[in-house]
């Protein structure tokens, strides 16, 4: 079965245009059921659950390359399995407010899909 993780990825809206693409390109964004997407004004926010995050896995370490080519304008944050296993990559940082933000309902929130299909028509599938 493998070691899961949790991943958390929170860019600006600026750089969604770089980012999701290479989401969609790598089968992120399809290959599992569980993965959520939502944006606020500023951010655009993915969550996959229950996924092996191998470095040496070429979607991973593409994404994660664009995480950080992406400079303070994206971050990702990777939840292990094991207590303690956390790890942050990229200069937009996570704190426990975004957490909250992505896992609730809130004012603001909508759906990445339609922010995408709004301002992005040419990246919605």
């Amino acid at each position: 079965m493998g070691y899961r993780s949790t991943v958390h990825i929170k860019c600006t809206l600026d750089a969604l245009p770089k980012l999701y693409p290479v989401l969609q390109e790598h089968g992120f964004l399809y290959m599992f059921d569980d993965h959520h997407m939502t944006c606020t004004n500023e951010y655009a926010y993915f969550e996959f659950d229950d996924v092996k995050w191998y470095p040496d896995y070429k979607e991973v370490s593409t994404i994660e390359s664009c995480i950080l080519e992406l400079g303070d304008s994206a971050g990702l944050l990777r939840i292990g399995e094991d207590i303690g296993d956390v790890e942050e990559l990229g200069e937009l940082f996570f704190d426990y407010d975004v957490h909250v933000e992505v896992l609730s309902e809130t004012a603001g929130t909508q759906c990445l899909s339609d922010y995408i299909s709004r301002h992005y028509p040419e990246l919605a599938v």
